[in-house]
C-alpha cells in the first residue's frame, strides 16, 4: 500500500495542477465572455458535447483498465496504445465525412469546418490517454502540473488573441483544441514511457473485458450531456443554454479542483488494495468526509455572493445566470460522495455493477430532463439538482454491502459540513443586502464567510476539520 504521505503528496500536486489550470481557464473564460456573445458559447457547447461522446471510448476504456489491473506491464500498455490509435483514426474519419450533413441539419454550413477541427481532439486523445494512465498508475501526478498548466496557458492566450481579432467561434474552438494538443505534447516530453514494438491480443482482451463496461457507462454519460445541451438549446434557446452553462462553470470548477485532486490518486491507491475492502472503505470515508468539508463552504459562499460577483466579473449582461448558478451550487454539494462511491466500485473490479448503476441513473436523469424542459431554463437547473440526489442514492447503496459503508453512515459524515456551510452562506448573503458597491460587498462577505466556517468547524468538532488539522500537524513533525 502506498504510504499516506505519498498519497497526500500526490493529491497536493494534483490539486495545484487542477487549481492552476482552473484559475487560468476561468480567467480566460471571463475575458472571452466579456468579448463574445452568449450564443457563441451555446453553439460551441453543443458541438463539444457531441465530440465528447466520440472521445469516450478512447479516454475511458483502456486507460482505467491499465490502472486497475494489478499486474499491468509494458505489453499491456503498448497493446492499449496501438488499439486506441487505430480506433481513433476510424472515429475521426466518421466525424470528417458526417460533418457536412450535420452542419446542414443545424442550419449553418459554415459549421462543417468547425466540427472537423474540433474532431481532431479524438486522435489527440489517443496519444494522451495511455501516457496519462501510465503516469496515474505510477502516481507521477507532479508531471501533470507542468503539462496541464502549459496547455491551458498557451491555449488561453491564443483564444483571447483570436477573439480580439474578431474570429468569434473560431477563437473558442482554437482554445478548446490547443489546450488538449499542448497538454498531450508536454505529457509526452515529461513522462518517459514509450510504446514498445509488442502487441498481445490476449492482454488486450483482458483489458477490454473490464474497460468496455466503463466505456459504455461513460458513453451514456456523454450522450446524456449531449442530449441535455441539444434539447435545451433547441427547446429553450442557445442564449439560455449559455446562461445555464455559465451558471455551472464556477461550481463545476470548484468541484473539479477538489475531486480531480483526489479521485485519480485515490483510484490508483484503492486499486492496489482491492483485495482488502476494509482499507478501501477507510479511504472512501476520508475522501467523502474531507472533500465535502472543503467543497461545501465554497459552494455555499459562491451562491451567497453570486450577484455582485457576476456583475463585477462578467458584467450586467450575464446577470440572468445568477439564479441558475445558485441552483447549480446546491446540485454539486453531493458530488464528492457520488464520485468516491464510483471510484470504490471500479477499484474493486466491479465495472459490471458500475455499468448497471449507470443505466439506472441515466434512465432517471432522462426522465427528469424531459419533465424539467417544460419549466424553462430554471426548471432544467432544478432538474440537475434532482439528478444529483438520485445519483447519490444509487451510487451509495451498493457500498453498504461491498464495503460496509451504508448510505446512512455516509449521510452522517457529510451533513454536518453541509449544514454549517448553509448557515454560513445565509449569514454572508444578508451582508449583500446592505446596498454597498460590489467590491466593498465582496470584501466583507468573503473574509466573513471564511472566518465563520473555520470557527464553526472548531466549535462543533467537524471530522473534516479534525482530519485536515491533524494532517498538517503530522507533516510539520517530519
Amino acid at each position: 500500500m502506498p504510504s499516506e504521505k505519498k498519497i497526500i503528496t500526490n493529491i497536493v500536486w494534483r490539486f495545484f495542477e487542477r487549481t492552476g489550470t482552473q484559475l487560468v481557464t476561468l480567467a480566460v473564460s471571463i475575458v472571452l465572455a466579456r468579448m463574445l456573445a452568449p450564443g457563441l458559447f451555446g453553439v460551441l457547447a453543443m458541438i463539444v458535447a457531441v465530440v465528447a461522446v466520440l472521445r469516450v471510448p478512447i479516454e475511458n476504456c483502456l486507460g482505467h483498465a491499465l490502472i486497475q489491473k494489478e499486474n499491468a506491464d509494458g505489453t499491456d500498455f503498448s497493446s492499449a496504445f496501438y488499439c486506441n490509435l487505430v480506433a481513433s483514426t476510424f472515429i475521426y474519419a466518421f466525424v470528417f465525412f458526417l460533418a457536412p450533413p450535420v452542419a446542414e441539419r443545424a442550419g449553418d454550413p459554415g459549421l462543417t469546418a468547425v466540427i472537423r477541427v474540433l474532431g481532431l481532439s479524438i486522435p489527440l486523445s489517443a496519444f494522451k490517454s495511455v501516457q496519462q494512465a501510465y503516469a496515474e498508475r505510477n502516481m507521477l501526478f507532479r508531471k501533470f502540473f507542468f503539462a496541464s498548466l502549459g496547455g491551458t496557458l498557451i491555449s488561453g492566450i491564443v483564444g483571447v488573441l483570436l477573439a480580439l481579432k474578431g474570429f468569434g467561434l473560431w477563437a473558442l474552438a482554437a482554445q478548446y483544441l490547443l489546450d488538449l494538443a499542448v497538454d498531450t505534447i508536454l505529457l509526452w516530453i515529461i513522462v518517459r514511457w514509450r510504446p514498445a514494438a509488442v502487441f498481445s491480443a490476449d492482454r488486450l482482451k483482458t483489458l477490454l473485458s473490464y474497460g468496455w463496461k466503463l466505456t459504455a457507462a461513460a458513453l451514456m454519460d456523454s450522450a446524456y450531456e449531449g442530449l441535455k445541451q441539444t434539447l435545451t438549446g433547441i427547446r429553450i434557446s442557445s442564449a439560455d443554454l449559455a446562461y445555464l452553462n455559465r451558471g455551472q462553470v464556477y461550481p463545476r470548477a470548484a468541484f473539479n479542483n477538489i475531486n480531480a485532486s483526489v479521485e485519480n490518486v485515490m483510484f490508483s491507491a484503492m486499486s492496489r488494495e482491492q483485495a482488502r475492502p476494509e482499507l478501501v472503505r477507510e479511504m472512501v470515508r476520508k475522501n467523502v468526509t474531507t472533500a465535502t468539508y472543503i467543497l461545501a463552504p465554497i459552494l455555499a459562499g459562491l451562491a451567497a455572493v453570486a450577484e455582485p460577483l457576476t456583475r463585477l466579473v462578467l458584467t450586467e449582461k450575464w446577470l440572468p445566470c445568477v439564479p441558475l448558478l445558485r441552483i447549480c451550487c446546491a446540485a454539486y454539494l453531493l458530488s464528492p460522495a457520488v464520485k468516491a462511491n464510483q471510484s470504490a466500485i471500479n477499484a474493486l473490479g466491479r465495472s459490471d455493477l458500475f455499468l448497471k448503476l449507470e443505466i439506472v441513473k441515466k434512465i432517471a436523469s432522462v426522465v427528469v430532463l424531459i419533465v424539467s424542459l417544460h419549466f424553462g431554463i430554471k426548471g432544467v437547473a432544478v432538474g440537475l439538482l434532482a439528478t444529483s440526489v438520485i445519483c447519490m442514492l444509487v451510487n451509495a447503496l451498493p457500498n453498504g454491502k461491498l464495503l460496509g459503508y451504508p448510505l446512512g453512515r455516509q449521510l452522517l459524515d457529510v451533513l454536518p459540513s453541509i449544514a454549517l456551510a448553509a448557515v454560513m452562506g445565509l449569514i454572508v448573503y444578508t451582508f449583500g443586502c446592505l446596498g454597498l458597491r460590489d467590491i466593498p460587498t465582496l470584501a466583507i462577505q468573503i473574509p466573513l464567510g471564511t472566518a465563520l466556517y473555520i470557527a464553526g468547524s472548531a466549535a462543533f468538532g467537524l471530522k473534516g476539520f479534525s482530519y485536515l488539522t491533524g494532517l498538517v500537524r503530522s507533516f510539520k513533525k517530519e
